[in-house]
């Protein structure tokens, strides 16, 4: 970020994968909503951090999720896309002033071999999925002040797109 935080992940001595923040020569492991591992993918500048982070296996849940790190406050579980059939996974990937984060979420039932894998906003504590191009695979990669998202998504012949999203309205 502009104060010059970076955050990332790194393999710790058990030879798990965890996110981190590094300030000022110190690095600090983030931790993770339970289960083994985590990284960091995105910084704001009021310090707020976005990753994926293991969540504990149950009998009905599974995988990794998004999260959202504040500073001061417990890491954040932001959830996947809502739709039946929906065991998978997210992963936060952008955020910016405005704490409106992008990233990707299963986005159903499997397809073949893979669920279709959508591109998301989570503002205002609500995951909104913002399709792909007509296939079923995108990814939000950032989002700048203005709202303007950009990433990828698919087409129905499977070929990737570079994307850009309408601008997020939601604060």
């Amino acid at each position: 970020n502009d104060s010059g935080v970076i955050v990332g992940q790194s393999t710790n001595a058990a030879g798990l994968w965890r996110a981190f923040r590094y300030e000022a020569g110190t690095m600090v492991d983030l931790g993770t909503l339970g289960g083994d591992n985590s990284r960091a993918e995105g910084i704001n500048n009021r310090g707020d951090i976005v990753g994926t982070a293991d969540i504990p296996p149950t009998d009905t849940s599974r995988g990794a999720r998004a999260f959202l790190l504040r500073p001061g406050v417990a890491m954040q579980d932001l959830g996947r896309i809502e739709v039946p059939d929906n065991e998978g996974w997210s992963s936060g990937m952008g955020i910016n002033d405005k704490r409106q984060v992008v990233g990707g979420s299963a986005a159903g039932p499997l397809v073949g071999t893979e669920p279709p894998f959508h591109a998301f906003l989570y503002a205002c504590e609500e995951m909104r999925d913002l399709g792909t191009l007509g296939g079923q695979y995108s990814i939000a990669n950032a989002i700048n002040e203005r709202g303007h998202i950009v990433g990828e998504a698919s087409t129905p012949e499977f070929r990737n797109r570079n994307t850009l999203w309408p601008v997020a309205t939601s604060t």
